[in-house]
């Protein structure tokens, strides 16, 4: 895999914005959906309801896209200001921030409901990190966020997939990533298994 080297490539303030393929995804994802619910709907309701049913799958599809554009990144000379989900932001100071590392699935409980990649941002261990969601931007970027934190404050302890990023070295991240993945299917298969054998042992004995 191409390393991305982004060392003296970037200005500041320096904006980073949701990768083009996210919005690819989600429209690939929504549309047979949206496809097969008009399909479905449409001709049991009347030109009134048509009307609404439109302006309803219209409204819906625009707060998805808006949703998308309002996820960003601004880099500034001092600091990072991470915004997200329409309104929410989080701004923390390079000189704050005293370690950062990047996770990958389901680590935890708490990480339930956490980006799939995440890079967080921790402050304190005893506080809950600035967590940025990693698939929404593109290895060039997320490059680029590694490469300021460093600049900026070079005693940041960075992990070891952190660290790969200095050079732009992805591929640590993305073999993590299948790995992650194989054991979530790996379990799932584990439990579909013992959900059959019990079956099998209740309908035996019971």
């Amino acid at each position: 895999m191409k390393l991305v080297k982004v060392k003296d490539t970037y200005n500041l303030p320096y904006t980073i914005h949701v990768e083009w393929t996210a919005y690819l995804i989600f429209s690939t994802l929504l549309l047979p959906i949206v496809l097969v619910f008009i399909l479905t709907t449409y001709a049991n309701r009347t030109s009134a309801d048509n009307l609404i049913f439109e302006l309803i799958i219209l409204a819906i599809l625009s707060s998805i896209f808006i949703c998308l554009k309002s996820f960003k990144i601004i880099l500034k000379e001092e600091s990072l200001c991470y915004k997200y989900l329409f309104f929410k932001s989080r701004e923390i100071l390079y000189s704050d921030i005293q370690s950062a590392n990047i996770e990958v699935g389901i680590t935890s409980v708490k990480a339930t409901n956490k980006p799939f990649y995440r890079l967080n941002l921790y402050k304190d261990y005893s506080e809950e990190p600035l967590t940025i969601n990693m698939k929404s931007f593109s290895k060039r970027d997320l490059a680029i966020i590694i490469d300021r934190l460093v600049t900026v404050n070079p005693g940041i302890v960075l992990d070891e997939l952190s660290q790969n990023l200095i050079e732009g070295n992805f591929k640590p991240i993305v073999n993590t990533g299948i790995r992650r993945i194989l054991q979530l299917f790996l379990l799932g298969l584990a439990f579909v298994f013992l959900y059959g054998l019990l079956r099998i042992v209740w309908g035996l004995f019971f």
